[in-house]
């Protein structure tokens, strides 16, 4: 390898201030983590290594020493069950041993930092007891630890008391057994985030939730909805964000749609900010019911967002319980509150989108999206239309129109057909930029739904292009399709 000394090139004498911030695009192993890639035995171990990192500072030996000895290059940890599962036939893992010492290693080159864990399991394969009690010994450093997968046969109980830098807890094992990790976790001073399956709420105590400022609950039975949503009512007045995130093990030929559900919701009244629902896992067939009655549920006085996500999209979709919305933004005064929509994985109709908008005078930011159906799954919906940009430009009364809906608008992010009038797109952020009286800057992001969608009308395209490199008040992206064609979409 050549000595960066004897090379006269300006790579070579890059500040180690900007070598420093350009590795830090290649050192965060989540980045690289995508429910289409496999999980295999030599991309978690590549993963685990930094091999991308380490790549890129083979230039020279001064790259290789600063991406070796930057302890922050080397806080994220991300690992999968499958770099210490025992194959069929065979009494222990034959992958353990280098999965250990390459964390050992990963852990020295931290140094004293605080770490970023997560550990995930594609299988049933359960955390291992050695990879636990490596990490456990650091953890005093864990500022973020994440698990989603079998804790069986793992000992908390060493953690007792030393996790004084602890801010984030995501706690969603696909199994629980006594005791409970909880009877353990309980001081953790500077927990601020916490997000856990509803089995462990057994174990929470308030003293373990006072300082919390965001709360999440993963339910596997719908019968435990109603204890979800109960759990708003013990939370600390800090907390500002609520999520739900319902897990489903059933499939479509086992739900019956004719089955009426009650979930025995009681009532709540919450100040939290910011509330998301997400359908991690079984079909969404009832997500209507079940989205229906936790919003009838609910009064919000302080919301200020709302997202609703589905992990199956776009082969399942959540559906929009619309008179339950627009009663909870009655009842809450959201046309006063509430400023950030996320609906990109709703299925609703153009007027029930736009009657939406006609209750929400302060939103300033809304997520949105067509649809198309993937193998007789999902939807065919066009939900950006002619009408909704034509209701969503403002009018040349200015700042006095009354006319045009959601006049705050700051943010629209959309995923399109592109079967509008595309000219229809241009006047409106036309109208955005000349007569909104929002001063703050206006973000329009555009992506085809699919590559069969095509692109823009090339003159439009260039105009908002112009647009954008003119004014400082405007931001424009049109980012590659959402979904490849090869998905069937």
């Amino acid at each position: 390898m050549p000595s960066c000394f004897a090379i006269d090139t300006h790579i070579h004498r890059l500040a180690t201030e900007t070598l420093i911030h350009i590795f830090l695009f290649h050192a965060d192993p989540f980045a690289y983590r995508s429910i289409f890639r496999a999980r295999y035995f030599r991309n978690e171990l590549e993963n685990l290594a930094n091999l991308r990192l380490l790549t890129l500072s083979k230039v020279c030996s001064r790259w290789r020493t600063v991406s070796l000895e930057t302890p922050t290059l080397w806080t994220k940890i991300d690992l999968d069950s499958v770099l210490w599962r025992t194959p069929a036939r065979t009494s222990e893992s034959p992958f353990l041993g280098r999965t250990v010492g390459l964390l050992a290693s990963v852990l020295r080159r931290s140094r004293e930092l605080p770490l970023i864990i997560r550990i995930t399991s594609g299988t049933t394969v359960p955390l291992h007891p050695r990879v636990f009690h490596l990490l456990a010994s650091h953890s005093y450093r864990w500022a973020s630890l994440t698990i989603f997968c079998d804790i069986h046969g793992i000992c908390f109980s060493g953690l007792e008391g030393r996790l004084p830098m602890l801010e984030n807890l995501q706690l969603e094992p696909t199994r629980v057994s006594p005791p409970n990790p909880f009877n353990y976790l309980k001081v953790a001073p500077a927990l601020r985030r916490l997000n856990v399956t509803l089995p462990l709420l057994d174990g929470i105590s308030k003293s373990a939730i006072q300082n919390l400022v965001e709360w999440g609950c993963e339910v596997t039975c719908l019968s435990d909805i109603a204890r979800a949503i109960s759990t708003l009512s013990q939370l600390p007045t800090t907390t500002s964000a609520f999520g739900l995130a319902l897990t489903l093990f059933h499939n479509k030929a086992s739900t019956d749609p004719s089955q009426t559900i009650d979930l025995h919701i009681t009532p709540q009244t919450s100040t939290i900010s910011s509330f998301s629902f997400e359908l991690v896992n079984g079909h969404p067939q009832h997500s209507l019911e079940i989205l229906a009655q936790i919003l009838a549920s609910l009064t919000l006085p302080a919301l200020r967002e709302i997202q609703c996500s589905c992990t199956q999209y776009p082969r399942g979709i959540l559906e929009w319980p619309h008179a339950q919305f627009i009663a909870l933004s009655e009842r809450s005064g959201f046309s006063h509150t509430l400023k950030i929509l996320n609906v990109a994985h709703v299925r609703m109709g153009e007027s029930a989108l736009l009657e939406v908008l006609s209750v929400l005078a302060s939103l300033e930011e809304l997520h949105i999206a067509d649809r198309r159906k993937v193998d007789s799954e999902g939807a065919n919906v066009v939900l950006i239309t002619d009408a909704l940009l034509r209701a969503i430009t403002c009018a040349a009364s200015g700042p006095d129109d009354t006319t045009s809906l959601i006049p705050q608008l700051r943010v629209l992010h959309c995923a399109s057909r592109l079967q509008f009038t595309h000219k229809l797109l241009l006047e409106f952020v036309s109208s955005r930029l000349e007569l909104a009286p929002n001063l703050s800057p206006f973000l329009l992001q555009v992506r085809p739904l699919t590559q069969a969608d095509g692109r823009l009308d090339a003159k439009v395209q260039e105009r908002l292009e112009a647009m954008w490199s003119r004014r400082r008040r405007f931001e424009y992206c049109f980012r590659s399709a959402e979904y490849p064609a090869l998905l069937g979409l």
